[in-house]
């Protein structure tokens, strides 16, 4: 009888030592084994970040001033063409318009135009802070000043200087009670009727919107009887992102076919009926381990609420 017991001890032994050495074996193989997994695509909003770049555009029209002056009439500084022309110089000069160009109609083909961003700027700044001295600078070619006439100021091209008599083109429209407002060529002396104008162009600012996926992939880690150990993830409102299971060997780790956002929260429903749990085995998302508390005899299914990141 003594001898059967030490032969039983001896077998179990030897059975234990046979086991150790085949898990040990197994784990040092366990090179992140790939295996099949279900992953359901998810719509684009659920899978993907935007990101926003402002890219310079084409020109296109900016501010307008357009205004006619009559035969004989006079403008104050509370005129309806000069709070225009004022409300011009400070749209303009805030939007930091890229062309400036100025003509009449007596003659519109005789146009004048600056297309230098920095002088425009210039121009348009001393149009509105200086009431004492005159600025003038060749843009593209073609001569620009500005500088106070009367009761306001006056923007002209191909002058002379401001305030000079039949020299370019000019626009006064805050002159007072004298009556050369401006005009094409002959700008005092009682100028002829005429519209005036200014246009400029400004850059367009286009947004573009460059989609990008943010992935979070799990992994699976099996301990003890993975065999029947399945797993299913989904959204909150219960949609299938991606499952898996039936794992045919212990102490591995899998690599999952499954995608899931950056940030976004998800539920794991992980099974295994026969054991009642996954006996040590996890999925791992990120630094999270999923359903490692479902170990044994907690029932056919465990189900954990999780944050991808």
């Amino acid at each position: 009888m003594k001898d059967g017991r030490m032969i039983s001890w001896r077998l179990a032994a030897f059975t234990i030592c046979i086991v150790t050495a085949v898990m040990l074996q197994t784990v040092a193989a366990s090179n992140d084994a790939d295996v099949e997994e279900t992953n359901l695509p998810q719509k684009e909003s659920e899978n993907t970040s935007d990101l926003l770049f402002a890219e310079e555009g084409e020109e296109s029209p900016g501010p307008i001033f357009k205004r006619t002056f009559y035969h004989g009439r006079t403008y104050t500084a509370n005129s309806a063409e000069c709070k225009s022309f004022q409300s011009f110089v400070r749209q303009s000069y805030d939007l930091s318009v890229e062309a400036l160009t100025i003509y009449s109609s007596r003659n519109p083909a005789a146009k004048v135009t600056c297309s230098e961003p920095k002088k425009i700027h210039n121009l348009l700044k001393n149009a509105l802070t200086n009431k004492r001295t005159y600025y003038k600078v060749v843009c593209s070619g073609r001569v620009f000043a500005t500088g106070p006439c009367g009761s306001g100021p006056e923007i002209c091209a191909d002058c002379i200087r401001p305030c000079a008599c039949n020299s370019g083109i000019s626009i006064r429209p805050c002159m007072g009670g004298n009556p050369n407002w401006g005009g094409l060529s002959q700008t005092c002396q009682h100028p002829p009727s005429q519209s005036l104008y200014m246009t400029t162009l400004k850059k367009t600012t286009t947004t573009t919107t460059i989609t990008t996926t943010i992935i979070i992939q799990p992994k699976m880690h099996t301990w003890m009887l993975p065999e029947k150990s399945t797993w299913k993830i989904t959204t909150l409102k219960g949609k299938t992102v991606c499952n898996g299971g039936h794992y045919a060997q212990w102490y591995m780790s899998y690599k999952v076919n499954c995608k899931l956002a950056y940030k976004r929260e998800y539920r794991i429903q992980c099974r295994n009926t026969p054991v009642g749990g996954w006996a040590g085995g996890y999925l791992t998302v990120g630094k999270k381990h999923l359903c490692h508390k479902y170990t044994f005899d907690r029932g056919p299914v465990y189900t954990q609420t999780f944050t991808a990141e």
